[in-house]
């Protein structure tokens, strides 16, 4: 059971609902309005619901109104869309695949919520990459409609790594990935684009080998049904905060069209290039002793 909703219809003591409370499950308290506002007090629900709050041996949510209120609906789906958050962080199953970034240790944090986690070395991706046809190779030329600075030709490895990743991904929820310095240096090419496009297909994938990246982008993705991305916070200013990375974005987050470039540094193929649309963005950032670091606002330009 996901959520145990607990309904005050009147007023009720202690030793009527705290069995309720103890089970270890979310548990949610409810009261119902008062069915008229003049004369005796005919309920009493939302004493009850405050004895019931004051009562409780863990954080528990409460909710008041009918079942018809927009209030309470809108409640309601928020509670159920976060749950289905909780789900994925307790239930789902990820790849560790090639350990973290160098350098990167604070990466060796794994996730505390009962996300399984299943280690691999990169020597699975070499036998991936080895494993891919030409004809699958050929499909995806043949399919590209991206603009790039480089002829389609030349993105054919980037085509073989993101079929390699695509198979090794299939059976789990996400992957985190670490993508440099062995990839490049083994395939010439970055693994960004792959991860961008494998993106737009519904995959999820996090860079650097980052588990609690990736944890925090999977419990995003179930809560809002979209892609998530994740994004290194670069420069402070008035006009707000600059974010970047490798450009492995799916094209759900594109203002406009995207393009297919040189990485900044290593300038090799490719990442994907793109200014991120506007609008409302939640943004969630799970860190280690079971916290997280919470943001709501708007992408403005």
């Amino acid at each position: 059971m996901d959520l145990l909703l607990v309904q005050h219809v009147t007023f009720a003591t202690g030793d009527a609902f705290l069995p309720l409370l103890e089970l270890p499950i979310p548990v949610g308290l409810w009261a119902l309005p008062e069915v008229w506002d003049s004369g005796p007090l005919p309920q009493n629900a939302v004493c009850g619901l405050n004895l019931g709050v004051s009562l409780a041996p863990k954080p528990t949510k409460w909710f008041y109104g009918a079942v018809d209120d927009a209030w309470f609906q809108a409640r309601l789906k928020l509670t159920l869309q976060a749950l289905r958050g909780v789900k994925v962080l307790r239930e789902g199953r990820v790849l560790w695949l090639g350990g973290h970034a160098p350098g990167f240790f604070a990466f060796d944090a794994l996730p505390e919520t009962g996300l399984t986690v299943e280690k691999a070395e990169l020597a699975e991706l070499w036998e991936a990459l080895a494993a891919v046809s030409e004809a699958e190779i050929e499909a995806r030329v043949a399919g590209f409609r991206e603009l790039s600075e480089y002829p389609v030709e030349q993105l054919r490895e980037s085509f073989r790594l993101e079929l390699a990743l695509e198979q090794l991904a299939r059976p789990y929820d996400g992957v985190a990935l670490r993508e440099w310095p062995e990839i490049p240096e083994r395939t010439g090419v970055m693994a960004y684009a792959a991860m961008a496009r494998l993106a737009d297909a519904g995959y999820t994938l996090a860079p650097e080998g980052d588990v609690m990246g990736l944890a925090s982008q999977l419990a995003l993705k179930a809560i809002s049904g979209r892609p998530a991305i994740l994004l290194d916070i670069s420069h402070f200013s008035a006009k707000g905060i600059m974010l970047w990375h490798g450009g492995e974005a799916p094209l759900a987050w594109a203002a406009g069209p995207t393009r297919l470039v040189p990485h900044f540094n290593r300038h090799l193929p490719a990442v994907r290039d793109m200014a991120l649309r506007a609008g409302p963005i939640s943004g969630l950032r799970l860190l280690p002793g079971r916290k997280a670091v919470v943001h709501g606002g708007r992408v403005e330009r």
